[in-house]
This record gives C-alpha cells, sequence and structure tokens, in this order.
C-alpha cells in the first residue's frame, strides 16, 4: 500500500506541474483513500486477528467501504465507489505481480493503440495518456464516474459497446472507433480520418446559412485552452463550481477567485464569456460545508436558496468576478435554479450590494454587464412572461430541465427509459420557451447534454435555437453535423415531432429522416450502476443485492426471490436462459 501511496504522489505532483487540475484532484482523492486510518486498522486486524491473507484483508475492509458509499442518496458519492474498485486493483496488482498499472502490458507499444477493456478506471485513464492511448471500448461506465471526467477533459474518446466479446480475439486489429456517433469498425477497408480538426471545423461553421452560432462549455477555467476559441462564438457556460469543489477546507476567497477569472477573462481575447454563479447542491457537495438533513439533494438547497442563509458566498462570488471583468466589455452572467419573479428580485438585491460595497471600498470593476437566468425547473417556463424584462437573455439547461420536467432522476437506471429527450411534451415545452423568448426579442442559448447530440440536431434548429453551448472537445462534430443540415428541413422535421403523441412516434420520425442526420446512435457513458435481472430485466445493484445466483461458472443478480426461484425452475428444466447479468459498477 505504501509504495502504490508513493506512485500515487508522484503522479499528482506529476498533473499538477503539467496543468492538469481535475486529474490531480481526483488522485489526491486516492491518496487520501489509502492515508484512511480506518482502512488501514481494519487491514492490520483482519491480517493479525483472523489470519487472513493481505490480498483478502485488502479486499475485506474496501469491500465496506464500498457498500457505505453505494448506500449514499448521493449520485456523486455513490460512484466513488469505482474510485475504491481502482485502488483494489491497483495493490492487487502489486501485491501479485509488483506491477500497479491498469492497462495490461500485452503489447509492447500503446501509442496509437484502442484499448477494451469492460470498465474505465481512473488508473486506466492516467496509463492511457501516458502512454499516447487515442481511445477506449467498454461495455461498463458511467458519466460521473472519476475516470469518465479525466477521459472527457484529457480528450481520450470513450466508446461503450454492448458486449466486449465479438472484440477479445482482436489484439492487434487496425479498427475505426467514431466515440461521437457509437461507431466501432474492425479491419475497415480504408483508414478514414475520424479527428476533424476545430479551425477546419470552423471554417465550415462559418459559412453556413443555418442562424446558429456555436459556443463553448468551461468546466475548468485553469484547464481551458482558449486557442480553441477560435471556432467558438464565445463560451457560452462557465461552470465556477469546480474552483469551489477544488478547495477542501473552506470556500475560496475573493482574491483567489479574482485571480482565476482575471485569467480566464484575458484569454478570451474579448469574446463573450457567461459565468454561471456558483450552483453547489444536488450532486455538487462540498466536504466541509452541510446543507443539512435532505431526503433529495436535487428537490433541497440549490444555488440561491443556500444564499438565503449565507448570502455572502454570492456576494464575495459577484465582487471577484466584477473585479476580474472591469477591462472586458462582453461579461454575461447567468444565475442558475431561479424558478420564478420572485427568486430573480432577490439575487438582483444581492447583486446591487455587491456593486455597492466595490464603490464603497473604491474597487475598479465592470459595472456593464448583461445578466440571463438559467431555465432548468418547469416552474420557470410558466413564469417567463414576468422575468423576461428583468433579464438580457436567456440559458436552457436541458439536463435539469429533463429531469424536473419527467420526474426522472438521470442518473437512475431503471427509469432511464423515462429520462428521453424526444418526449413529446418536452418538445413542445422546448418551443414555448423559443417562442416566448423571441416575442421579447431575448437571445437564447441551449446548454445540456442534447446540445451536441446529432441525432438531435436537426430537430433542435428547426424549433428555432439559434444558440448552442457544447464541450470544447464535441465542437468539430457538432460543426459538422449542422454543416449539412437545411432550415427548411430542419422546421418540417421539428413540426412534425410536435404533433407527435408519443416518444415512440417522435423517434420514428427521426429515424425517417437519417439522411437529414447522418447519425444512428450516441455513445454516451450510461449513467448508475447496472446488473440486470436474466429474468424480468430489471437493474439491480449486484453489490447489495440479497439474491444471487452462481450457475455455470455465470453470476446471476435478481431483484426478488419470485424472480430467483423463476430462473432456478427454467434452468432445472433445460429452458434457455433469458439473458445473462451484466454488472456495471
Amino acid at each position: 500500500m505504501k509504495e502504490v501511496l508513493s506512485e500515487l504522489e508522484l503522479a499528482t505532483e506529476f498533473l499538477q506541474k503539467q496543468e492538469y487540475k481535475v486529474e490531480a484532484a481526483i488522485l489526491q482523492a486516492h491518496v487520501l483513500l489509502l492515508r484512511d486510518e480506518e482502512l488501514l486498522d481494519r487491514v492490520r486486524n483482519s491480517i493479525l486477528v483472523s489470519n487472513l491473507t493481505a490480498e483478502d484483508a485488502l479486499e475485506s475492509a474496501m469491500e465496506r467501504m464500498t457498500l457505505a458509499l453505494k448506500s449514499s442518496e448521493s449520485a456523486l458519492l455513490a460512484e466513488r465507489a469505482a474510485d475504491l474498485k481502482d485502488l483494489r486493483l491497483r495493490i492487487g496488482m502489486k501485491l501479485a505481480e509488483g506491477a500497479a498499472d491498469a492497462i495490461s502490458p500485452g503489447v509492447a507499444d500503446w501509442n496509437q493503440a484502442v484499448v477494451a477493456m469492460e470498465e474505465l478506471l481512473p488508473s486506466s485513464v492516467l496509463a492511457a495518456s501516458k502512454a499516447g492511448v487515442r481511445g477506449f471500448v467498454v461495455d461498463r461506465g458511467t458519466q460521473l464516474s472519476h475516470a469518465a471526467i479525466m477521459a472527457r477533459s484529457l480528450g481520450i474518446p470513450v466508446l461503450k459497446i454492448a458486449s466486449l466479446s465479438r472484440i477479445e480475439h482482436k489484439t492487434g486489429a487496425e479498427v475505426l472507433v467514431d466515440a461521437v456517433n457509437g461507431r466501432l469498425v474492425l479491419e475497415p477497408l480504408e483508414r478514414l480520418e475520424t479527428e476533424l480538426p476545430i479551425r477546419s471545423s470552423f471554417k465550415a461553421h462559418a459559412h453556413l446559412l443555418l442562424p446558429v452560432r456555436i459556443w463553448v462549455n468551461v468546466d475548468d477555467a485553469e484547464q481551458f485552452d482558449s486557442d480553441l476559441l477560435e471556432a467558438a462564438s464565445g463560451i457560452g457556460l462557465y461552470r465556477t463550481e469546480s474552483l469551489f469543489m477544488k478547495k477542501q477546507q473552506d470556500f475560496p476567497t475573493e482574491q483567489e477567485q479574482m485571480r482565476v477569472y482575471s485569467d480566464l477573462f484575458s484569454r478570451c481575447r474579448g469574446l463573450p464569456v457567461t459565468v454561471r454563479t456558483v450552483d453547489i447542491g444536488g450532486d455538487k457537495q462540498l466536504e466541509h460545508f452541510s446543507l443539512g438533513p435532505q431526503a433529495n439533494p436535487y428537490l433541497g438547497l440549490r444555488a440561491h436558496r443556500i444564499y438565503r442563509f449565507h448570502p455572502e458566498l454570492f456576494i464575495t462570488q459577484l465582487r471577484a468576478i466584477l473585479r476580474a471583468a472591469a477591462e472586458m466589455p462582453a461579461l454575461r452572467l447567468l444565475f442558475p435554479m431561479i424558478e420564478g419573479l420572485d427568486e430573480l428580485l432577490f439575487i438582483e438585491e444581492l447583486a446591487q450590494e455587491a456593486r455597492q460595497s466595490l464603490r464603497r471600498d473604491g474597487c475598479v470593476f465592470q459595472e456593464s454587464y448583461q445578466s440571463g437566468i438559467l431555465v432548468e425547473v418547469p416552474a420557470t417556463v410558466w413564469n417567463l412572461q414576468a422575468l423576461l424584462p428583468h433579464v438580457d437573455f436567456l440559458s436552457i439547461g436541458t439536463n435539469d430541465l429533463l429531469q424536473y420536467f419527467l420526474a426522472a432522476d438521470r442518473n437512475n437506471a431503471n427509469v432511464r427509459g423515462s429520462y428521453q429527450p424526444e418526449n413529446p411534451g418536452f418538445l413542445r415545452m422546448l418551443k414555448l420557451i423559443v417562442d416566448t423568448a423571441k416575442a421579447h426579442d431575448k437571445p437564447l442559448m441551449l446548454c445540456g447534454e442534447i446540445a451536441a447530440d446529432p441525432d438531435l440536431l436537426a430537430l433542435l434548429v428547426g424549433l428555432g435555437i439559434e444558440n448552442l453551448s457544447v464541450g470544447i472537445h464535441a465542437l468539430p462534430q457538432v460543426s459538422q453535423s449542422l454543416s449539412v443540415l437545411a432550415v427548411d428541413s430542419c422546421r418540417l422535421l421539428a413540426q412534425e415531432c410536435l404533433g407527435a403523441s408519443t416518444t415512440a412516434e417522435v423517434r420514428k420520425i427521426l429515424a425517417g429522416a437519417a439522411p437529414l442526420l447522418g447519425v444512428s446512435e450516441s455513445s454516451l457513458l450510461s449513467s448508475g450502476f447496472e446488473a440486470m435481472d436474466p429474468v424480468c430485466g430489471m437493474v439491480v445493484e449486484a453489490k447489495d443485492c440479497p439474491y444471487a445466483l452462481t450457475w455455470s461458472d455465470q453470476q446471476y443478480f435478481f431483484c426478488s426471490r419470485q424472480c430467483l426461484n423463476s430462473f432456478i425452475a427454467k434452468c432445472h428444466h433445460g429452458q434457455a436462459v433469458l439473458s445473462r447479468a451484466q454488472g456495471r459498477y
């Protein structure tokens, strides 16, 4: 464990020097886990008292911690169970062979290789980055995992496929990975260039007749490459939470925030920057700040609701933003989770207090900026008529808006089928937002995952969306997809979808427009933990499942004793098993 700890500390130091702040923070979390005295005591006691081997003692201790994390109501905390699995793998390999890399040394030169593995782990991503790996193919995964976050920020594409069995004997084969459109091509007849240079995609986009502008999302200002802004209209969404989540003991001070914001603004060379004020709560928890009892964090204290108790958080951040933007004329402030005019007026009062305090202190700051609200709860939609006279622009946060509209947790595997952006009611709500904003002559931007979904771009354009904000690595593909669209065809497509009665009908319409859309499936990593009941198809949590069975050297998990008994009965009668349970942790 000491050897692995030392290796992790060296890797963390390396990442920090390379300005990979997010990746370094992830490995630092692993360091803290290995330093946990409770974990070390459990391992020692298991060895000394229970006479377990080092491997078994470690497995037992980490299993208890894994169960504790996975029982958390926070999806973010539950996902940290994958970090423990990564540590177990590292230490286990160190004990067994003296090697701690999660990537097997089976191929001498990993440079330019595509690595297939069941599950992506942080150590795999780090080793891949060092070795020059071009991509991953997996059959398990979640967007919330540290590994997925690391892969995205390092620009390593990850393609999720149904099963690795079709490629398990293809070591060394030439492969084409299109992680945007969800395609895996073995032994392609001709080599295709799948990486569209950002600058060339911008040139194509600049000549589009579509009334659409592409903006960029920024998660970590300290890691943002401003050269990539050549291909965008500006920063459409800067999520400031990363700055707050990096601090382990307290909130960042005004000076600390100001330094980060100033650096970002200076690198944007006068382009518009949309800064979302901090939205902690929900799945963005801070270790040093308790939000009190919350049975459902997504319906509890978030964003401005916290400011009712701690207005100084907002005031301090706004002071830092305005001071940092003193010489930047294109500042846009975005306020999240605004349900109605009451909340917006409260925010405006705090903003006025921040400006007055800056004047009293004699500070130089930006007094001229645009302010907008993020539409992410259904109540906002029905309050737009009252809200729009008070703002300069709107942004639609589709991730949360869809979740709240359909009452379906996007991180819950068993209700994933209900979390569908093609829902006709949701599409009609988007159209209402677009039409209301246009009636008040207010610019509108759409953020969220669907902004970069090639299956939905034509539909979004047809609904009247004129500004899309996407992740930097999605920019080339979004621009390419837009380049083949005709606005009249998009409008006809949207009109047909708006008249649909079911999600299935919308999907059928979109599938029929395949030549227009140009793609067929998405490759986003699935959310949640999946172990499928082979009888009913329900997803269960394998680690906590009381109904499990090993049959013919395969392990199965069940939602209930009824399904377990049904499975046993069918096996005893020689009937075919419906499907094999596949754990996704």
